[in-house]
């Protein structure tokens, strides 16, 4: 019931090591059969996309690009990235970061067009200056083209999942699934916590949904051990 995987590369800065790595996610990959249609680029303020500082942010795009040069092995569609490495992000500083963060993808988007890639810019949470679908569909707007939304379930506590689906619609080409407490990003194993997965399912349902869900847990309490019992635990969240 697994059929996908998204290589991460959220935390590297060494291209060397990041080569390495990708080697053995490929032998992974053909070992398995699983496909790897998704790259998660770096999220650390070297590859901040949104920074004012103009020479920081050419410098991120970049690395952004070199890093995605690295990934390309792995046979990848879409390209998610995070749309700052800032956590709190003040009210005033809002609006000059994303105008940059749109510059900065207006370049970005092209490239990976090129390389016949599409971009996912993911929606943040803890004060990031992109949490809503508003923010989100603002920078999908303003860049134009090969640009959509990675919609990660569980970073989402500013308004209701039902809501976001129905605005953010065709827009959503990749997704995160975990869950939450409510209160903070949590990354439990989907039906851990609180989130509407019935309602959920029923709104993907209605935009028609057929794209990519990877489960992105970071906490092992109550992971499932087998694969067939994390399917198990999957598909009782339809039922």
């Amino acid at each position: 019931g697994i059929h996908y995987m998204e290589v991460r590369v959220v935390k590297g800065n060494d291209p060397d090591l990041i080569r390495r790595l990708i080697g053995i996610a490929l032998d992974e990959k053909r070992k398995s059969g699983i496909k790897s249609p998704i790259v998660h680029l770096p999220q650390m303020q070297s590859f901040d996309l949104s920074q004012t500082d103009e020479e920081l942010r050419l410098k991120a795009l970049e690395n952004q690009k070199m890093i995605l040069d690295i990934c390309l092995p792995v046979e990848p569609e879409i390209v998610v990235i995070h749309p700052s490495a800032a956590g709190e992000v003040p009210r005033e500083e809002a609006a000059v970061r994303k105008a940059a963060l749109i510059r900065s993808l207006k370049e970005f988007c092209p490239y990976c067009k090129a390389l016949g890639l599409k971009v996912a810019v993911e929606n943040l949470t803890g004060g990031s200056m992109v949490q809503t679908s508003d923010d989100l569909l603002e920078i999908v707007e303003a860049v134009g083209d090969n640009i959509g939304i990675c919609f990660d379930v569980n970073h989402l506590l500013t308004e209701p999942i039902t809501d976001f689906i129905r605005k953010a619609g065709k827009q959503i080409i990749t997704m995160h699934v975990s869950d939450n407490d409510g209160i903070k990003e949590r990354h439990f194993f989907p039906g851990d916590g609180v989130i509407d997965w019935k309602g959920l399912f029923s709104e993907l349902k209605n935009i028609n949904y057929d794209s990519y869900m990877i489960a992105e847990c970071g906490v092992l309490a109550n992971f499932p051990d087998t694969i067939s019992e994390f399917c198990e635990k999957w598909r009782r969240l339809h039922a």
